[in-house]
């Protein structure tokens, strides 16, 4: 098999996407069946100085990575247009390549998806993943929408991470409910679990881009008015920086309004190295967000042993079993209680410790991802009613792209 994933965005911007491709892509790449993997990006920038200087071509985690520049490079904004439009490298990428399959990562990234298929729908299986499901219908989106009720009806197979993702692809996109497979995503088993050091403050660890719908901004006045009633040194730590809808000056002010200073960090965009090290040295994890079909960053809090506490929407429940405390979407009010309770009671702590360390362990792995999409790819091998990649690539050269 030779697998080319086709992405918006890969190493050095490292969001949850781009951690599924990083960790599918090792595992794959040590499969006996698997010839090669490859992931198609871009160089959209999200820090843009992260992307300068990036090779148009180079091996990471067991893949060669392809990075082509897209055009026109910027549009008014127009739900997503502005990633690009046409990528005139990318036959060139898929004819040296030669995919068996090609699992499309990114679903809003629908132009470029919608070029990829028309290059290599009749030679290679297709598999879409979905993770973000929710939108609101109307004349920004429905060019997304139709694209990808195209795309979805085309493929193979769709990946979906919950139940709940599945019930509304079916509903949003039409996609038959028989092609939709359900595989959760993986998490590194924590070699160990929290290890705060002697009169640290109890650490309240929120992981995820800075936007409204991540609830920052909601979880910073809850945190605050904790501050105020409880007695036991302690501080919360968001990590992430804001994209184009965040706003991180905002929580910047107010932080400085409640003079929290120094009982709240914000670390902007870290090395995976320095997130693992915070999720080793904090003590509870909180996200508050509003949307979610699965939420990597939960499944990786627990397998360090970290008790969570979340809002039970989107996929959440499915997640958050053991070791969390789900709320009910803007209650902040039962926010507050729960992270007193949690500041305050090490033994609730340790307690929902144990339980998230040993579910995580038990349900999420990425060696299970990867083989679940292995028999996924099996089950949409394309059999070639064209000629074969061989025969449409006479002439074409090994060499390295270039920027």
């Amino acid at each position: 098999m030779r697998i080319l994933f086709i992405s918006a965005c890969y190493k050095p911007y490292f969001g949850g996407i781009e951690r599924v491709a990083e960790q599918v892509c090792r595992r794959l790449a040590a499969k006996s069946a698997v010839e090669k993997v490859g992931i198609l990006t871009s160089y959209y920038r999200y820090p843009s100085e992260l992307m300068a200087g990036l090779p148009a071509e180079e091996n990471l985690d067991g893949a060669t990575v392809y990075r082509l520049r897209f055009l026109p490079r910027r549009l008014p904004g127009f739900y997503h247009l502005d990633t690009g439009l046409f990528a005139p490298g990318m036959s060139r990428v898929v004819q040296r390549f030669q995919p068996t399959h090609v699992h499309y990562l990114v679903y809003d990234w629908y132009l470029p998806n919608v070029q990829a298929h028309l290059l290599t729908r009749r030679r290679a299986g297709q598999v879409m993943t979905i993770f973000d499901h929710q939108f609101q219908p109307g004349l920004r989106t429905w060019p997304f929408e139709y694209a990808n009720r195209w795309l979805t009806r085309r493929a193979d197979a769709v990946h979906v991470v919950s139940q709940r993702a599945r019930e509304i692809v079916t509903k949003t996109f039409g996609t038959p409910a028989e092609r939709i497979a359900i595989i959760p995503l993986g998490s590194d088993s924590a070699e160990q679990g929290v290890h705060r050091e002697k009169d640290q403050p109890i650490t309240i660890l929120c992981v995820g881009r800075l936007c409204e719908k991540k609830g920052q901004m909601e979880l910073l006045h809850c945190f605050q008015r904790v501050v105020a009633r409880v007695a036991v040194p302690c501080r919360l730590v968001l990590v992430g920086d804001a994209d184009a809808g965040g706003d991180r000056a905002a929580l910047e002010r107010v932080i400085a309004e409640y003079q929290l200073r120094e009982k709240v960090i914000i670390t902007g965009h870290i090395p995976q190295e320095e997130l693992e090290a915070w999720y080793a040295q904090s003590d509870v994890f909180a996200l508050l967000t509003r949307d979610e079909s699965f939420g990597l960053v939960f499944t990786e809090a627990m397998s360090h042993g970290l008790p969570v506490i979340a809002y039970a929407v989107g996929g959440v429940p499915e997640v958050l079993k053991n070791g969390a405390i789900l709320l009910r979407p803007g209650d902040t009010d039962a926010v507050e209680g729960a992270l007193q309770r949690l500041i305050q009671d090490e033994a609730k702590r340790a307690e929902l410790s144990r339980e998230a360390r040993a579910f995580a362990q038990q349900q999420y792995s990425w060696d299970r991802t990867a083989d679940q999409l292995m028999q996924v790819y099996v089950r949409t091998v394309r059999k070639k009613t064209q000629p074969t990649w061989e025969k449409a690539n006479e002439g074409i050269t090994s060499q390295p792209l270039s920027r």
